[in-house]
Parts: structure tokens; sequence; C-alpha cells
């Protein structure tokens, strides 16, 4: 998911940190004309809490982390009507992007206040009972601590700036499927596990079909109806969506998220809960339940939990030291240690860096520029970072009048916590022949029985009675290449064909060259027997044509036509390098990229040489997608590594 800009007005964390301090006081000076609301919540539990007094806590934890909190007011209702109206429950023939007027529409009248501000005594009175009754009669939370509960049940709101509205009550009976007969089964009572697989199975039920997107454009939907009809949503809404349908039933499940991937863009959400024996566990929220995680190859530099209460340290810093904005709210918690074993560093800053600075931030890259991710205190010239994560590439930023600069050559921290900088060798060079602009990644790999082998044949009938094999794919060009052509004669019908009677072969391009070296023929002149061949020849690598062992479909090139060399590009994510499109190759140095050179290659690669060793590169295609990467040479194994 596409990390969403926004950040809120930070000046609210200047007036946050006696709420902090658990000053209840001070929480009732920023409620201002609002203070009667909560003052009537406190009085109602003095008189009617006399047993343990836990409901009156309950209500100040509320009330003294509430400033900063917001939530979205105007016709929400009327917004979310109209949504509804534009889907049908197959939520396939309107896309996303039809919403946009109508979310434009109502845009317009709504506006984002202060909790503090605008919370009624009833709301919260009502969501505190409702909370407990949770908490104490849910078979789900009984082994919650009183912290726990606070945390994770009690909050009115799953998200930051949704509506004010009564989900724990209207989403109560949503996906619940069969839940409350678990505790028939003495493995399942009381485990919130087993909840959580029921209620996320039937979710991953009613949703299926929907789209994973990048980004959303719309206002967030919160009404489980109209959530189930739209196309698709992004993993933060599906995440918020899980928590809301799970903490109506007393299943204390919390939203997890990675700021930035690290070795991708976005970031990313998903969900885990707090499990009977104490520790918490992640899935992936309408997609993958406990112990089948989404992503579970995934690195992570830093991993984050949405809470109630803010992130102290980080209210303290930015407010001691003026810190750059790093997050659209203070909401969070670090549990990145939960995930993996991490590490502290400690890193020294360069040239002018090292003197005066108090505050630096550690960043990865997101395919087109350096993100940061975390704080850290600058410290004899050396700026230290507590609890990140292993097998990264990173760099050090310092803020200079609002405006990020590198204070460090980026480095890259191994799985054994060793640090091997990036400095640029201009006295030595390095030549090597790229044929990615990005990593094959688990997704197109494990489609690989679909991307091996493969047969071309040729003939002058299109019926195909007498042909030749004039060319085999290779096993493991799983991604692309180019392979040598041997034919008797000019043909002039070509067809693919899969090498196995068990799996179909998938090809996304496919181009003739008459010379081993130059450029493909024309590919426009090319017809095709059906349009699903034509998938190979129409310069769009994220088609592709399915062929089997017996395909009779076939490309007629018009005239019979002798070749020399074959390219390929399989089917997968568009990242291949495709002949006639444009790279740009950089490298860092002096801290910025340099630009090395313009490349528009005639095959499925192209050489590069003369780089600086020793550098990080980059490589940035010009022609389609965002997926851009940066990478390293390793000279002895003679591999690009990408990070």
């Amino acid at each position: 998911m596409m990390r969403k800009g926004g950040i809120i007005i930070f000046a609210t964390l200047l007036l946050l940190q006696s709420c902090v301090k658990n000053d209840i006081r001070r929480a009732m000076k920023y409620a201002g004309e609002n203070r009667t609301e909560l003052e009537k919540v406190l009085e109602h539990y003095r008189k009617s809490d006399s047993t343990d007094g836990l409901k009156l806590a309950a209500a100040e934890f509320l009330i003294k982390n509430m400033h900063g909190h917001r939530s979205l007011t105007g016709d929400y209702a009327a917004y979310c009507e109209k949504i509804d109206s534009l889907w049908t429950p197959d939520g396939k023939n309107v896309p996303l992007s039809e919403a946009e007027p109508i979310s434009e529409y109502y845009s317009k009248d709504f506006t984002y206040q202060y909790d503090i501000d605008i919370m009624s005594a009833d709301f919260l009175i009502k969501n505190i009972d409702m909370s407990f009754d949770l908490w104490r009669n849910s078979q789900w939370s009984k082994h919650l601590s009183f912290d726990d509960f606070c945390e994770i049940l009690l909050p009115y709101s799953c998200a930051e700036r949704m509506p004010i509205m009564d989900w724990k009550t209207n989403l109560k009976q949503d996906a619940a499927s069969y839940i409350d007969h678990l505790e028939m089964s003495s493995d399942y009572r009381n485990d919130p596990k087993a909840a959580v697989i029921v209620v996320n199975n039937e979710m991953k039920r009613q949703i299926a079909g929907r789209k994973w997107l990048n980004a959303s454009s719309i206002v967030p939907v919160y009404d489980y109806k109209t959530f189930l009809k739209a196309p698709g949503w992004t993993c933060d809404e599906f995440s918020r969506m899980c928590a809301m349908l799970m903490r109506a039933k007393g299943i204390p499940v919390v939203i997890d998220y990675t700021p930035q991937w690290p070795d991708r863009a976005s970031s990313h959400f998903w969900c885990s809960f707090k499990g009977l024996y104490g520790k918490y566990i992640k899935f992936y929220p309408f997609e993958s339940n406990p112990d089948r995680p989404n992503f579970p190859f995934a690195k992570y530099a830093k991993i984050f939990r949405k809470t109630y209460s803010p992130n102290a340290e980080y209210v303290r810093d930015f407010n001691k030291y003026k810190m750059y904005p790093l997050y659209d709210d203070y909401f969070f918690k670090d549990v990145t240690d939960e995930y993996m074993e991490t590490l502290n560093l400690n890193i020294p800053l360069k040239g002018k860096y090292a003197s005066g600075e108090d505050i630096a931030y550690i960043a990865t890259f997101n395919n087109k520029t350096w993100v940061p991710i975390y704080w850290g205190k600058v410290r004899n010239g050396a700026a230290r970072f507590s609890g990140m994560g292993r097998n990264i590439t990173y760099i050090v930023l310092v803020c200079k009048d609002g405006v990020l600069e590198p204070a460090s050559d980026p480095f890259f921290v191994d799985i054994e916590g060793n640090i091997e900088y990036f400095v640029a060798h201009s006295q030595m060079t390095v030549k090597f022949n790229i044929d990615r602009k990005f990593p094959l990644l688990k997704h197109v790999f494990s489609k690989m029985r679909f991307l091996q082998k493969g047969e071309i044949q040729a003939s002058n009938d299109s019926l195909f009675r007498q042909f030749e094999t004039v060319a085999m794919l290779p096993e493991w060009g799983i991604s692309s290449g180019e392979i040598g052509v041997e034919q008797s004669r000019p043909y002039r019908y070509w067809r693919f064909r899969s090498s196995s009677k068990k799996y179909s072969c998938d090809m996304a391009e496919l181009y003739f060259y008459e010379d081993v070296v130059g450029n493909p023929i024309e590919r426009n002149g090319i017809n095709g027997s059906s349009s699903a061949i034509r998938s190979m020849i129409d310069n769009d690598p994220l088609t592709y044509y399915s062929a089997s062992i017996d395909d009779s479909k076939f490309l007629d090139l018009g005239t019979p036509m002798t070749f020399r060399k074959l390219a390929y590009i399989r089917r997968g994510d568009g990242n291949a390098i495709m002949p006639g499109d444009k790279y740009e190759i950089y490298y860092w140095d002096n801290g910025t990229w340099q630009f090395h050179g313009e490349y528009i290659p005639t095959g499925t690669s192209f050489g590069v040489e003369g780089l600086p060793a020793g550098a990080l590169y980059y490589i940035k295609g010009l022609s389609r997608g965002v997926h851009d990467r940066i990478f390293e040479f390793d000279s002895d194994s003679g591999r690009i590594i990408w990070r």
C-alpha cells in the first residue's frame, strides 16, 4: 500500500505532554466548552463504579489520552449511502475510481475535529460499558490485563479520522459465523486464535474477488455491507475493518504496520492478536490466517502497533528537538523486537554533520527516494538508532531548514549485524549485464511451473501439417532471455507451445531478430490467429499468452522469414528489461545520485561498464512502471544483488 501523505497539525504535540503524564486537569482544559461532557463521564463512574474502580480508571485513560485524536464530522451516512448505491453485490462492475467524484462532493462538507472537543458523555459511557461487557463476558478476552484491555478493546475508534459511530453494536454479528459454538470444543474454548480463524475465514468468503489496492483515493468506508461491495481496498483499510469486526466480538485484535518496506515501495498494514499465552500472533485480514502470514519472507526495518495512547518518547523528542515530522500521527508503539531479533546501530555522521546535531533519522529506499522511518539521538558525532531490523540497506539523514540531507554513506546491515558502507571508488570500475530493473519476488517465482521450457515451432502451412521446432526455451529462463534459432528454410507461421502435458506455458512478449545483433523486426505488421496470442506482440509485459502442449494458435508474419535469434519475456511483474525502452543508471557519491548513462536496449538485457566499484547503484525505468531499485554488484560472483 502507498504511504499516504497529509501530516497532522503537529503543534498539538506541544499540548500533549501533560496528557501523557496522566494529567486529567489539563485534558479538561484542552476540552474547553466540551469539558462538561467529560466531567459527566468521570462523575458517572465515581458514583456507579464503587466495586473495583476499573471503569473510572478506564474513563480516565480515554480522557487523558484523547487530545490529538480526530474524527470525521459531516453527513457521513449520506456519503456511505451514495457510495453503496454505486456498487452491486459482486463488486466487479464499477472500479473504485468511479467513486472519486462522490467522495470529492461529500468531502467538501467533511471536517476533522478533535475528539476532546466533540465527545459526548452518553457515547463515551456507552462505549465504556460495552467494552467492559466484551472484556468480562466474552470468552476471547478474559486473558487480557487491564492495560491490554485499555489499548485494545476499550477505544471507541479503530482508526484516526474515522467518524464517531456505534460500531461495537453494529458489527457484533457481521462475519461472526459460528464463533459462539467454539466453546463446545475444549481445544478451542477461550482461545482467541480459534475465533480469529473462524471470523477471518468468513471475512475471506464474503470479500472473495476483491482486489488489493496500492492506494485509495476516496474517503474510507466503515459500513461493512458497503465495504463488501467495493471492488477493492488497501491493506490499511482491510486491517481497520478487520480490527472493528473482531473487537466488536471481544476478540483482542490490533493493527501492526511497517511505515516503509526496506526493499520496495510503500508501507504495509496487517493485524495481530494477543494470544492466550501472552504473545501477539500475526495474520493478514481477509486473506491468511494465523501461522500462515502474508509476506512470510519479507524484510522489516521497523514495525509499529497502532495504539490509543501516544508514543511518549516521540512526543517528548519532537517537542524538545523540533523534529522533522516522521509519521501521520503519534499513536503508535515500536514492536519490532516482537517480530525479530533487532540490533542497535551507532552510525558516525560525515563531515559537517558530525557536530551540532541533536537528532538524526534513519531511512530506507522506496524505489524513488530515501524515506525516514525512525529517529535517533546524536552523541559525540554518531547517531544511535535502537531496535533496527537486519539484512537491510539504510542511510542516515539530518534535517536542515525543513529539508532532509544525507549525513552518512548508504550502508548495508547483514543478518549478523555487520555493517558495510557503500563507497564509490572511481579508480576502479565494474561492468555487468542487467536484465531486470527490480528483483524477482516470490509472487513471480511461485508461478515457475508456468514459466519453464516451451517450444517455438514454424511452418509455411497455417494448419501446421508440416512444421519445424526451431527453438527450445530453457528450464530456468523464467523471467526473460534470448535464444538462438535453427531453421532449415524461411517460415511464415510461428507458434508457441508448452513442453508439458501437465502445465500451460505462459509468455508475455516474443521478439524476432534477423541478425544476432541489432534490433528486432517491427511487430506491428504481425497478425495473430486470435486476440489471445497477440498478447505476445502487444508491447505490454503485463498481458500474456498461456499455451498448452497441443495449442494451434499462431502468429502470421505475412511472408516467410529467417531468424537468427529470439528474445522473450515471460509472464511476470513487468520489470524485465524490454527492447526499445529507456533506462537510466546512477551511482551514489558525494551525498547524491550521480547520473552514469541512458540505455535503450535492443534485447532483454544491456551491458553497463565504467561504474565506480564499491558504490550503490540505481536503475530507473523511464518508459513504464513504478518499480525501480537500488543494487550492488558482487565482482567475485558476477551477480547483481538487489538492495
